[in-house]
């Protein structure tokens, strides 16, 4: 028996086609993913796949265009909540971090061995996570300025740790109650702020 062809509206069909691709990256990592892959979870051909995107890459940035939107909201969140004091807003943009690190890498991974490729500098992440840096250093140099941290840097601490974040996730990613010391200790908050 052969499969009946289903014709949807090709904003329809592009929606589905970007949630696929962004599933697939969660699972397994852009590397891993192919073209092949996202047709198959859709049920499409090939070709309709190459009538919205000219290639894999465009579909990965069709996807970053999702989560980026999806972070401006989160952070405006963050960052409008009255209720959510210093620690619980940066906590809130650690997480967020941690979450966009994993949308294009595989849950399954113990290290992060693409984290650099996937969202390094000059990818079509890095918009993202830049996005999400200027929020983390806003957050600490307004923190600094209020007293909620006492760091003579919070910018460049920031930075820093970010940097060592990507770096040392290429070997193994530190638990959560290590990154968030290490984050309490760079910024001389007390012990336990962000748990």
């Amino acid at each position: 028996m052969t499969k009946k062809r289903v014709s949807k509206p090709p904003d329809q069909r592009r929606a589905e086609l970007i949630a696929a691709a962004r599933m697939l990256f969660d699972e397994h990592g852009v590397e891993s993913v192919r073209v092949s892959d996202i047709v198959a979870r859709v049920g499409v051909a090939q070709g309709t796949f190459y009538y919205h995107f000219q290639s894999k890459e465009a579909a990965v940035e069709a996807v970053v265009e999702e989560v980026v939107l999806e972070l401006e909201c989160k952070i405006a969140g963050l960052f409008a909540s009255e209720t959510s004091d210093f620690p619980a807003k940066l906590r809130g943009l650690v997480e967020l971090y941690l979450e966009l690190i994993d949308q294009f890498t595989a849950d399954d991974a113990l290290t992060l061995p693409s984290a650099g490729g996937a969202v390094g500098h000059g990818t079509p992440m890095s918009r993202a996570r830049e996005r999400l840096m200027a929020s983390i250093i806003e957050l600490v140099e307004d923190g600094a300025q209020a007293g909620d941290i006492r760091c003579p840097n919070p910018g460049w601490t920031a930075r820093v740790l970010e940097a060592g974040l990507l770096s040392t996730a290429e070997t193994a990613l530190p638990s959560r109650q290590m990154l968030y010391t290490l984050i309490e200790n760079s910024f001389c908050m007390l012990p336990g702020s962000l748990c």
